[in-house]
């Protein structure tokens, strides 16, 4: 008997195990992301933001989006990760800005006959990143994955990057189905059925999903089914808006809110609605009219990235605003955060936060978001020029804009002005200057693609890497001033050290006091000397200070150009004079050389 229970014993424990992993399985929550293209945060009926009556269309109708909302939250103030459509969709599934993955366009069609070059884009989901639908089927929580419909990040498609199921390496092309009238407009209805299957076979199984719906609607061309082209263009049902009023694009908009009216169903029949996180996501602004917000798709103003957004799920607050900032790759620090109960398993890079307490209290003064900014960059022109590089970034209310073909750097306040048309930086220095400086120095620490001069234009004659014949490297006017706006004899942040001799010295132009000035004496961490005169005239004295009295020296002097002018060896002294006349008035670079450890430093002089 004792051996006939020890024979079956580990098919029991087995069959024990299996059961609670299921129980596991069925107690994690569902995830769905149902992301459309192209719609503008002023372009459904479902009112962005209470305070401002223009924060919806006075035409499209979107009723079952509007019931979501009731019963979940809705972030007036939500973002796409990029103004265009595959850098989000890569930017949500990866948690990371575009910034940092450099997924920042479509294409590498380069502009001509423009001030600046286009940066370079990546056009790959990159294999190395893991995806959400990696990290869920990593947890041994019997996660299922599935994502139908628009892919357009190539590199394998859906199946590659953790999904069980999806339609593989889709673009527009497959919703596009030559013509307006169509039965399955922008295959919205079948990406519901699909969506349908996918659910119900995981609710059989016990098994917890991760399901992304990515709708070609509402994307032009435009197509609707017969029965809503008719109804849209009968004037008495729908009387045209001042802001919007085109019927065929009424009539889409209306099947893909009946999409989500199917999907919402289907969800309730399933019973899983108390166990089931809806996530509901523009990937980009409209390319049409998005009053009040400036612009619209390919750009880093408010109509470009600010979208509409409503959560509802498990404990989420329900018919409630939120006006926290949040933005696309917020999506999966949030979905570990819910599953796991914190962030300690989270993919290296992350540059999203958890969305989880405001979700529970919409009430909060602020979303703790640390070093975690919102950031938009995109080095790029669109393909009819009116929108040029820019990149940005969103502090609360106020925003910071640089425009690179223009040399503009410019700071508004999102609460009094949301169509960005005046520039605080005069008023509020202090403001721009702090956002100015954690945009730079984020794009610096993920190394950020960048724009460049064009040798080719008119405005410039110099070649690389001075293009702008300015006495800087443009390279270096990219990184540290964001622009080119500033030339070599310019000192932004007034410290008495102009442009010139910060990129020599490798200080900080915008940061005041990171190479110290105080009289005579300049100061490094490494090596520390006392010069003399300063300005120096036919001799300039160097007082070694520090342990580096002990050590022999290379002390040499370098004109703008990079060029030698005359160079000293120190032999354990703690002075050396250094005889500099016949050399012409300006500025001059002394570098300092230790010969045993080899540590350098670099010092801006002045010849009177």
């Amino acid at each position: 008997m004792q051996t006939t229970l020890l024979r079956f014993l580990p098919l029991v424990l087995l069959f024990l195990f299996a059961n609670r992993l299921e129980l596991v399985a069925q107690d994690s929550p569902n995830f769905i992301l149902f992301l459309t293209d192209d719609q503008g945060w002023s372009g459904t009926s479902l009112e962005m933001d209470p305070n401002r009556p223009a924060s919806n269309s006075d035409f499209y109708l979107m009723p079952r989006l509007e019931q979501l909302a009731q019963r979940g939250m809705t972030f007036s103030q939500a973002y796409a990760p990029a103004a265009k459509c595959s850098p989000t969709r890569c930017s949500i599934l990866t948690g990371q800005s575009t910034a940092r993955n450099q997924f920042t366009y479509t294409d590498n069609s380069i502009a001509s006959g423009t001030r600046v070059v286009e940066g370079i884009t990546i056009r790959d989901i990159p294999t190395s990143d893991v995806t959400i639908a990696e990290w869920l089927k990593q947890q041994n929580l019997s996660y299922t994955t599935a994502h139908y419909g628009k892919w357009h990040i190539n590199s394998g498609g859906p199946s590659a990057h953790g999904f069980d199921r999806g339609d593989g390496e889709t673009s527009n092309s497959v919703g596009d189905q030559g013509g307006v009238s169509q039965a399955d407009p922008k295959r919205i209805f079948s990406l519901t059925d699909s969506a349908d299957v996918f659910m119900t076979e995981a609710v059989q199984q016990g098994r917890p999903f991760y399901l992304q719906l990515s709708h070609y609607a509402p994307h032009t061309p435009v197509e609707g089914r017969p029965s809503s082209l008719t109804e849209w263009a009968n004037t008495s049902l729908h009387p045209p808006g001042q802001k919007h009023s085109n019927a065929e694009y009424g009539a889409m908009v209306s099947d893909l809110d009946n999409g989500l009216g199917l999907l919402l169903d289907r969800i309730e029949a399933l019973g899983i609605a108390d166990n089931t996180y809806i996530i509901y996501l523009s990937d980009n602004g409209a390319p049409g009219n998005n009053r009040p917000l400036r612009q619209g798709k390919n750009s880093c103003y408010e109509g470009g990235v600010r979208v509409p957004m409503v959560v509802a799920g498990p404990s989420v607050q329900e018919g409630v605003y939120n006006s926290t900032p949040v933005i696309g790759y917020d999506i999966f620090p949030t979905i570990i955060d819910l599953v796991a109960g914190n962030m300690n398993d989270a993919p290296a890079d992350l540059d999203g936060v958890s969305l989880q307490p405001t979700l529970v209290n919409a009430a909060l003064p602020s979303l703790d978001r640390g070093e975690q900014e919102i950031i938009f960059h995109s080095p790029h022109f669109n393909t009819s020029g009116q929108v040029g590089p820019q990149s940005a970034i969103v502090d609360g209310n106020y925003k910071f804009v640089v425009n690179y073909e223009e040399q503009e750097l410019a700071l508004y306040n999102l609460e009094t002005d949301l169509g960005e048309e005046i520039d605080l930086t005069g008023q509020l220095p202090d403001k721009a200057q702090e956002l100015c400086l954690r945009l730079r120095d984020y794009l610096k620490e993920v190394g950020a693609n960048r724009v460049s001069l064009n040798a080719g234009h008119p405005d410039f004659s110099g070649t690389e890497p001075d293009v702008d014949a300015d006495g800087l490297p443009d390279a270096w006017e990219f990184e540290e001033l964001l622009t080119d706006r500033y030339g070599a004899a310019d000192d932004p942040d007034g410290d008495g050290i102009n442009n010139e001799a910060e990129w020599m010295n490798g200080s900080d132009p915008y940061r005041a006091g990171t190479t110290t000035v105080s009289g005579n004496e300049i100061e490094s961490e490494n090596i520390a000397a006392y010069l003399s005169p300063q300005p120096f005239g036919d001799v300039l004295n160097v007082k070694i200070e520090s342990s580096f009295q002990q050590e022999n020296l290379s002390i040499a002097l370098y004109n703008v150009a990079g060029q030698k002018i005359l160079e000293e060896q120190t032999a354990g002294t703690s002075l050396i004079t250094l005889s500099t006349a016949g050399i012409s008035p300006g500025y001059y670079f002394l570098k300092l050389t230790a010969l045993k450890s080899m540590k350098t430093q670099v010092l801006a002089v002045i010849r009177q």
